[in-house]
């Protein structure tokens, strides 16, 4: 047997719990999804784009600002989800005095 892929939980560095800017992320597996959940301690609106419904069961209790499923499960459709996350992320900071 052989390693061919290692995902270590490493948690979320400081300087991403203190953002108080939105932020939009893209969330590709449960797995992650659920690691994010456990770790995320930030006060910044969350904007979540997930790759499935799996994926997005696993982040909804975070009660984020938005959060999207792909249409489909790709890298094109994901793109699409999170372009559309970071125009509402624009739209929330200009609402609230951002840049």
């Amino acid at each position: 047997a052989a390693v061919v892929y290692h995902q270590p939980d490493v948690g979320l560095p400081d300087a991403v719990q203190a953002l108080a800017r939105p932020v939009v992320a893209p969330v590709f597996s449960p797995r992650t999804a659920a690691l994010l959940a456990r770790h995320w301690r930030g006060n910044a609106p969350l904007l979540l784009a997930a790759m499935s419904d799996a994926v997005a069961a696993e982040l909804v209790h975070m009660r984020p600002a938005a959060l999207s499923v792909a249409q489909t499960p790709d890298a094109r459709a994901m793109a699409d989800c999170v372009a559309d996350l970071w125009q509402k992320a624009q739209t929330l900071e200009a609402g609230s005095g951002g840049a």
